[in-house]
This record gives C-alpha cells, sequence and structure tokens, in this order.
C-alpha cells in the first residue's frame, strides 16, 4: 500500500499528486496535513518542516499551486543545498489553511487533532532517515495562543528537533542557513 492510498483508506483525506510529491488535505479542503517533495522512500535523508500553519492562496486546493508557495521554495532549497537530502516534508502545528496568522487566532476551536498524527509520522519519517526535524513556525509559534502546541511538538521530537535560528520560519532564514540542534535550549524539552 502506498503512502496516498494508506491516506485515503478511510475517506477522511484527500491526496493531490504534485510534480514531484503530494499534498494531504481534509475532504472539505480547509486543512492541509501534510506536503511532500522528493524522494521520501528513505533511501536518502528527509527533513521535516514544522511550520506554524498552511496559507490559503486558493479556496480549492486542486488550483492551489503549492510549489508556488514561498515557504515551499525555501524548504526545497534548503533541503537541495544541505548533503544527503532526497527530499522534505512540511507539516504544520495547525492544519487550518489561513495565510494570516491573526485570522487563524480566531479559528483555534478547528483545530483539528488529526493533524498530531500527521506530525508523528511527519516525525518519524524524517528520523529513520537519518534526516533532520526543523522547528519552523516562527516567533509567533512562541506566542500564545500557540505556545503549548510548539511545547507539544517539542516533547513529541525529543532531542531530534533543531531549527534555522530560534524557530524562524523558513523564509526569515538566510541563504546557506544549517540546522541548529535546539537540545536543551528550552527548559520543557
Amino acid at each position: 500500500m502506498t503512502e496516498s492510498e494508506f491516506w485515503q483508506q478511510d475517506g477522511q483525506y484527500k491526496c493531490i499528486p504534485r510534480e514531484k510529491g503530494e499534498d494531504v488535505f481534509s475532504q472539505c479542503g480547509r486543512y492541509r496535513y501534510l506536503l511532500s517533495r522528493g524522494d521520501l522512500s528513505g533511501k536518502k535523508k528527509i527533513a521535516c518542516f514544522i511550520c506554524l500553519n498552511p496559507a490559503r492562496p486558493e479556496d480549492d486546493p486542486e488550483k492551489d499551486d503549492t510549489d508556488k508557495h514561498p515557504t515551499v521554495k525555501r524548504c526545497k532549497d534548503f533541503t537541495e543545498s544541505w548533503e544527503g537530502y532526497a527530499g522534505f516534508i512540511i507539516v504544520n502545528l495547525f492544519a487550518y489553511r489561513e495565510t494570516h496568522s491573526k485570522q487563524l487566532a480566531k479559528n483555534l476551536s478547528s483545530a483539528c487533532p488529526l493533524n498530531k498524527d500527521f506530525i508523528r509520522w511527519a516525525i518519524q519519517k524524517a528520523k529513520c532517515s537519518g534526516g533532520v526535524i526543523i522547528a519552523a513556525w516562527g516567533a509567533e509559534g512562541e506566542k500564545a495562543p500557540y505556545a503549548k502546541h510548539a511545547t507539544e511538538v517539542r516533547r513529541i521530537a525529543k532531542d531530534s528537533l533543531h531549527c534555522l535560528g530560534f524557530p524562524r520560519h523558513p523564509s526569515r532564514a538566510p541563504n546557506g542557513c544549517k540546522p541548529l540542534l535546539l537540545s536543551g535550549f528550552y527548559s520543557d524539552a
């Protein structure tokens, strides 16, 4: 069974194939659980970026060209610049698709508990490949009302969590930036 078939088996998810990967959405299209690009076979390293939430430039996920999103481009550029990496996965603290974080805060009641399963899966996939897990939720993710979700992800990732500077969003990290280990940086890790 392929990963796409696995995600779709219970009918809760819609997998949209992209040129070199796939995006996994809720059937209603308001939530994006996962975006993957490149070779995820585990033969080479996989990077896992954990951002705050996915943007929503289009209401219909089928029309949303995620490969043109600045965040996806930056994650692709970083992964290609790191030796031995063949692909990357983007998951988010919140699966709700919203371009503006202030609007996201108004919709936290619509946070989806299934999202944690995708975060755990992506972390495990990166760990098993010998890859890196990047806290990429930016400064917003460290503030209320989002901080408790960032703390939970730090606990899930344990000592494997890295960043591109204090959980900097990939769009804010300089070119050539290398992952920095966060171990011991937080008292709750």
